[in-house]
């Protein structure tokens, strides 16, 4: 129980500092997207490349706030989960998913073996799809004299 306890401890502490560098990053991109709007009140005379690079820098920037808040709302899902009790298990086969998964992917639902065979899964199914479109009767083949 307390190797639980402990477990439960390392988990809640490394969900709530990705959170927290997530909220800084946005923060940033929120300041900078800030400062790019009011500097470009100011550059109403740019030409049209300026123009164009600032609304990709601006779409980019959108784009990131928009990823790391998605990433924001994960985090806060598998804290639910941990305060459930449900946090760090793996859906498919029950065991423990290592931390060290979980450091990298905090929203991972599946341990490593499972997610491999998932996603095999998942590239077969893909790969049948792709190779629907070719036809099977010999009629739609070329023979060597056409």
């Amino acid at each position: 129980m307390n190797n639980k306890k402990n477990r439960d401890r390392e988990l809640r502490e490394l969900l709530i500092k990705k959170k927290l560098g997530l909220l800084a990053e946005v923060k940033k991109a929120m300041g900078e997207k800030l400062d790019d709007d009011v500097r470009m009140t100011f550059d109403l005379l740019k030409d049209n490349p300026d123009k164009s690079v600032d609304e990709l820098l601006k779409y980019v920037n959108a784009r990131i706030i928009g990823n790391r808040s998605e990433e924001i709302d994960d985090i806060d899902s598998a804290l639910n989960k941990l305060n459930e009790g449900m946090y760090g298990i793996c859906e498919e086969c029950g065991d423990d998913i290592p931390i060290k998964r979980l450091e990298v992917v905090p929203a991972a639902l599946y341990c490593v073996p499972c997610q491999h065979e998932i996603d095999r899964k998942n590239n077969d199914e893909i790969s049948r799809k792709d190779r629907s479109w070719i036809p099977v009767k010999d009629e739609y083949y070329l023979s060597e004299k056409e």
